[in-house]
């Protein structure tokens, strides 16, 4: 077999796209979600979203990041202590509508620590994208691994949903992640496990390796908005939520949305389902 043809993607800062991706963990619950937004508009966004701070009165150095402004011990080193947890969702349902008012694409993925680790097992099958050979790889405990799938289940471009921004067509941010995590037999800083290889949406013999730009919180406005989006989806999937603030939000965003609940019931990856982080491998089906 002839090897294929590798472009790399998600660097191009002339892409027509900038998306910005974080995540989120709640209890069990782990999600990530990616914005997408026109490069015209990505401007506008940022003037939006200082607007907001101002309102709020918050330092413009300080992100809109949920583990702040939710969170009343981190709200007062931040010095923010005269916010409340009610203008902590006057602030998301704010940059909700910022996302609704750009005409944003969101793609979101969740699940469950338990559905994860049941679907996956202890190890997991590669085939190779270069000789079709077969090789297992631990996948390991750590919880934070897991959103390396669920940022590739992001950002993988679709083969079917044209409404979808093609990640082979955007400028990809993600937020930086130092943890170190063991997962696919690395031991590796978190964010570094967020570069992967994908045939998913390609032409035949084309093979994306995806490279996302790493950033900290505050180094791009797609980030914050990405930051509260993921806060969102995980806050709206808990069962034991008391408020309907958070599904509510979600289903302002749903026009433009992909929201997928991956490993629900212990089903396992469709075909071609790229995740072998920096490894020309796929999931043997």
């Amino acid at each position: 077999m002839a090897d294929p043809i590798v472009i790399s993607v998600g660097k191009s800062a002339t892409a027509r796209y900038v998306a910005g991706g974080d995540e989120c963990m709640r209890k069990n619950i782990l999600s990530y979600a990616v914005v997408y937004v026109p490069r015209t508009r990505v401007s506008a966004i940022a003037r939006k979203i200082t607007a907001i701070k101002k309102r709020f009165r918050l330092l413009p150095t300080v992100p809109l990041h949920c583990r702040i402004l939710f969170n009343p011990d981190n709200r007062r080193r931040a010095g923010l202590e005269h916010l409340s947890t009610e203008d902590a969702r006057r602030i998301v349902a704010s940059a909700i509508t910022v996302i609704v008012e750009a005409r944003s694409f969101v793609r979101c993925a969740t699940t469950t620590v338990e559905d994860a680790h049941s679907a996956l097992g202890d190890t997991m099958v590669f085939r190779s994208a270069v000789d079709d050979s077969i090789y297992p790889m631990s996948v390991g405990k750590d919880p934070k691994a897991l959103f390396s799938l669920l940022m590739m289940s992001c950002t993988a471009d679709s083969p079917v949903d044209t409404r979808v921004p093609r990640s082979s067509d955007s400028q990809i941010f993600v937020a930086a992640e130092r943890s170190k995590v063991e997962f696919l037999g690395q031991t590796k800083r978190a964010d570094t496990m967020l570069s992967y290889y994908s045939e998913i949406g390609t032409s035949k013999g084309i093979l994306h390796q995806v490279i996302p730009n790493i950033a900290e919180a505050d180094g791009h406005p797609l980030l914050e908005l990405a930051d509260i989006v993921a806060y969102v989806c995980a806050q709206a999937e808990d069962p034991e939520r008391r408020f309907s603030f958070f599904p509510e939000q979600l289903s302002r965003m749903q026009h433009r949305m992909t929201f997928v609940r991956m490993f629900e019931g212990g089903s396992k990856f469709p075909p071609g389902y790229p995740h072998a982080p920096q490894s020309r491998g796929f999931l043997a089906n």
